[in-house]
C-alpha cells in the first residue's frame, strides 16, 4: 500500500477548503486590498511544496499596483512556510510569543500554520488572520482525509502501509 497523505489527498483537501476561503476573503475586514491568497503545503516526509491560491472576486479580477506584485505574495508564503516548518508552531504564535526566532527576511505577519504529524501550510494576501484562519482549513481538511484513508484501509484489513 502507498502512505495515505500522497499529493492528490492534498489537493482534495484544498478544495475542501475552497468554500470557507472565499467566504473569509468575503468577510468584511479580512482582507486589506486583494480578495485573493497564494500559498503552500508542506507534508512531513514529501520532498515538495504544494501550491494553491484562492480568489474570492475570481480568476480574472483586475490587479490594483498599489497591492505590490503578486509576486510577492508568493515569497511572503513561502517564507511563512518555511517559518513554521523550521519552528512546528503557527507564525502568529512565533511572532506573538517567540519574536527573536526570527531571522533576517523573515516577516511579522500571521499566516502560517503547522499540525504535528502532518506539516505546515501557508497564505498571503489577506490580512494576517484570514491567511492563518485559511492556512489551518488546509491542514484540518489533511488530517479529516488522512483519518478518512486510515480507517478504509482498517475496513478493508489493509494493516500495513
Amino acid at each position: 500500500m502507498a502512505k495515505i497523505i500522497i499529493p492528490e489527498l492534498v489537493l482534495e483537501a484544498i478544495e475542501l477548503a475552497r468554500p470557507t476561503a472565499i467566504a473569509i476573503l468575503r468577510f468584511e475586514g479580512a482582507t486589506w486590498g486583494p480578495k485573493m491568497i497564494v500559498g503552500f503545503v508542506n507534508i512531513l516526509g514529501m520532498e515538495m511544496q504544494i501550491p494553491y491560491s484562492f480568489n474570492a472576486e475570481g480568476e480574472n479580477a483586475e490587479w490594483n499596483p498599489e497591492w505590490k506584485s503578486p509576486d510577492a505574495y508568493v515569497r511572503i508564503a513561502s517564507k511563512k512556510l518555511g517559518l513554521v516548518m523550521k519552528h512546528e508552531l503557527n507564525t502568529s504564535v512565533i511572532v506573538a510569543l517567540f519574536p527573536g526566532l526570527l531571522d533576517e527576511g523573515e516577516f511579522l505577519y500571521a499566516g502560517g500554520a503547522y499540525r504535528t504529524g502532518i506539516g505546515g501550510a501557508s497564505a498571503s494576501g489577506a490580512k494576517g488572520w484570514a491567511d492563518e484562519a485559511i492556512s489551518e482549513h488546509v491542514l484540518i481538511n489533511i488530517n479529516m482525509l488522512t483519518q478518512l484513508e486510515k480507517d478504509r484501509r482498517i475496513l478493508a484489513g489493509h494493516m500495513e502501509i
